[in-house]
């Protein structure tokens, strides 16, 4: 009996002491579990500021005049003894503006379809008479009612008080050689580059040169560039010698000698201050250019990074307060915004 209390006994202690071991080795685990545990790291912030965000590069721009009216000289052979203007030296010419003068005589351009093909006096009926007779009424020298197409008395008296004015007495008739009929004036016009102060011209040699009113204004871009600037509606300014620059505008896009060449269109209001530009048809002219991606703002400046759900122009921004901002993205450069509204010197947090 007292063999088997003892047997018992053991047993007993051989249970709790397992018992014990286990429990140790097990709060032995847990601690070193605690131990291997990362505290949380804090989030990273930025600080907002005021300032200005805008993106813009330089871009050359061609300025191009296209030639549209060549008018030979078809009076008799004499002498040049005045221009206008320099021979190649574009300017927009009106109506009744004289253009040189050969052999001291002028030679005036006026509005017409039809050339001047002969000698206009009294008996002769026709296209070029009309032509003659609506420039006399509009510059106040003939009656209305007697521009009917037909060279009379009246339209005799007009023609010599319209030379009177311009230097020349007693002439009634109008000589083939003294008046050049040209369409569309005004319009940028110029006598030909082998015309000058001096030298003799002949019958049918070049005299009058034209170009269309409308120059074609063009700029090269990058593959990358018109992929990225005109999806996100990048500006364009030139800017003329004297320092005048004017926005155009993005007509058409070409892949012109393996380049982008993108269009552009000016005001119609510039055309004639920059017609001095020219220099010869089909010779483009170089102005100073830039491209305006994102124009200059002004307001608080937050990184990129820090917006969240992003659509549109609104975002969310966090502060490192633990609240939330709805904000409205003004500009976007780079990596940072501008929104509004939300003040400089807030902390805010930086998503990861």
């Amino acid at each position: 009996m007292r063999r088997s209390r003892l047997r018992l006994f053991a047993l007993v202690l051989v249970v709790l002491l397992a018992a014990g071991a286990g429990y140790w080795a097990g709060q032995q685990f847990d601690s070193a579990d605690d131990d291997n545990e990362i505290e949380p790291s804090e989030p990273l912030t930025t600080t907002t500021r005021i300032g200005t965000l805008g993106e813009e590069y330089p871009a050359p721009i061609s300025l191009e005049w296209t030639q549209d009216l060549a008018l030979p000289f078809l009076g008799e052979t004499g002498v040049v003894t005045a221009l206008r203007s320099d021979s190649g030296s574009f300017s927009s010419v009106e109506s009744g503006a004289v253009i040189g003068t050969v052999n001291g005589t002028p030679v005036v351009v006026l509005e017409g379809e039809q050339p001047a093909h002969r000698p206009m006096e009294v008996g002769i009926t026709g296209i070029d008479v009309a032509q003659l007779q609506a420039f006399l009424v509009s510059a106040g020298f003939l009656m209305a009612n007697d521009a009917d197409g037909t060279f009379g008395e009246a339209t005799a008296q007009a023609v010599q008080d319209w030379w009177e004015t311009l230097g020349v007495e007693d002439r009634n008739t109008v000589p083939i050689g003294s008046v050049i009929f040209a369409s569309d004036l005004p319009r940028l016009l110029s006598t030909d580059q082998s015309v000058q102060v001096g030298q003799f011209i002949t019958t049918g040699a070049p005299f009058l040169v034209g170009v269309s009113s409308t120059p074609v204004a063009s700029v090269t871009l990058t593959d990358i560039q018109e992929q990225r600037f005109l999806v996100e509606g990048a500006k364009f300014y030139a800017s003329d010698p004297n320092g005048a620059e004017v926005e155009m505008t993005v007509l058409a896009s070409q892949i012109r000698d393996g380049t982008n060449n993108i269009e552009l269109g000016l005001p119609a209001d510039v055309f004639d201050r920059w017609s001095f530009l020219i220099s010869a048809p089909g010779t483009p002219a170089r102005l100073r250019g830039r491209m305006v991606v994102t124009p200059p703002v002004e307001g608080t400046i937050v990184a990129l990074a820090a917006l969240n759900n992003l659509t549109d122009s609104n975002a969310i921004v966090r502060l490192a307060s633990g609240d939330e901002v709805v904000v409205k993205v003004v500009a976007v450069v780079g990596g940072q915004a501008i929104v509004e509204p939300l003040d400089p010197g807030e902390v805010v947090v930086i998503n990861p």
